[in-house]
């Protein structure tokens, strides 16, 4: 008895000693419980395709790891310029615009994340590379134009007893050698860039590159057809500078909501137009006196002076009411540029058509847009199948 009291009285004060340890332990972050193995971080290392270049060249960064859908950013030379990379475009231009100098060595440094946005580990994650000039100078280096075309003059000063030579042009670019006293000059002309993709060509002249880049177009080329997948963007979202430039970031024409103070007007997007196709459904919580206090507006149209063209809608409302077409200016003072005319929407789906001829003075592609004028109903009006066409 006196044995089986002695080592109950051991067990209690073994399991006091085993609490003890454990609220250390806590006390120290160390958890008492088995604790699962850290998931392993994903990690790499990167390389240079080559780490002497001249100005002009491209680097292409290479991970010794193979890494599915990584992103990331290239610094140059301590945030002199961040490029973004990633497992589709692992490519740096050796530029004095990027960042690169000739006057020592250009230290390139990564930031990597998975397909997933985690971070990856880079054991060697900045590289040098020796930048020197070319044998032939160019002034300027590089040069842009609008999405309209233009032309540009390079003045070329080739080491002595070497010829000036032009290495292959893309078919947009015409460009030729004009002999001048000292110095040799290459003249170039930009055709129109109709597309809203910004396009670029490296074009070598003798050992050096010359860099033309030329913006996409932010303009609306007829014919045009509208689909109605995504929502408007608000009014103080369009960038108006970049249509008076013709001036696109690789971005399609987009509609915009212009909607007069306390209107409350919402847009979405539906699957509810004519046979299937998508609508663009404009909803006002009371209706009003004027058809322009909501619109729905097309800027930038690519329209002739005294061209005809029709415009053809599909419409719908939830309560019968009559929609606005107009053809007019973007800014002040807002004045007509061919068109405006009332077209009844009733609560079956009805197409509509109206003829104008574009005129008017400050109606280019920089200042006018097409409107659906809304500011009439009450509840739903669906809005599908819009196209512009010249007669």
């Amino acid at each position: 008895m006196r044995l089986a009291a002695v080592c109950v009285e051991l067990s209690k004060h073994m399991q006091t000693i085993r609490t003890g340890l454990c609220l250390v332990a806590s006390l120290l972050f160390v958890s008492c419980k088995t604790s699962k193995p850290a998931p392993v971080r994903a990690s790499t290392s990167i390389s240079l395709d080559k780490t002497a270049v001249k100005l002009g060249d491209e680097i292409r960064i290479n991970l010794t790891r193979p890494l599915q859908g990584w992103s990331g950013e290239a610094t140059i030379n301590t945030f002199r310029a961040t490029l973004p990379i990633d497992s589709q475009n692992n490519v740096v231009r050796a530029t004095r615009e990027n960042g690169f100098s000739t006057l020592a060595p250009t230290e390139i440094c990564v930031a990597l994340k998975d397909a997933a946005g985690r971070d990856v580990t880079v054991s060697n994650r900045c590289v040098r590379v020796s930048v020197s000039s070319p044998l032939y100078h160019l002034q300027p280096e590089s040069g842009s134009v609008s999405s309209s075309g233009g032309s540009g003059r390079i003045e070329v000063e080739a080491p002595p007893q070497e010829e000036v030579n032009l290495g292959n042009v893309p078919d947009w670019i015409t460009a030729a050698k004009v002999p001048k006293l000292g110095v040799d000059e290459i003249r170039y002309e930009v055709a129109e860039n109709p597309s809203y993709k910004v396009r670029s060509a490296a074009i070598m002249i003798g050992d050096a590159r010359f860099e033309l880049t030329q913006w996409g177009s932010p303009y609306v080329s007829i014919p045009f057809t509208a689909d109605f997948t995504t929502v408007p963007i608000a009014v103080w979202e369009l960038v108006g500078s970049e249509l008076k430039i013709g001036k696109s970031h690789d971005a399609p024409p987009e509609w915009v909501l212009d909607d007069q103070p306390n209107q409350n007007a919402t847009v979405a997007v539906s699957r509810d137009g004519p046979s299937g196709k998508s609508a663009l459904i404009v909803e006002r919580p009371l209706n009003s006196h004027y058809a322009w206090m909501t619109m729905v507006c097309l800027p930038g149209i690519r329209t002739e002076d005294g061209g005809k063209y029709t415009v053809s809608v599909w419409l719908k409302a939830e309560f019968a009411a009559q929609i606005g077409l107009e053809f007019g200016q973007r800014t002040d003072p807002h004045d007509n540029c061919g068109l405006f005319q009332l077209v009844d929407a009733g609560t079956d789906w009805k197409q509509v058509k109206a003829h104008f001829k574009a005129s008017g003075r400050n109606c280019g592609a920089d200042n006018n847009r097409f409107m659906i004028q809304a500011g009439r109903v009450l509840g739903k009006l669906w809005i599908s199948g819009f196209t512009l066409t010249k007669e």
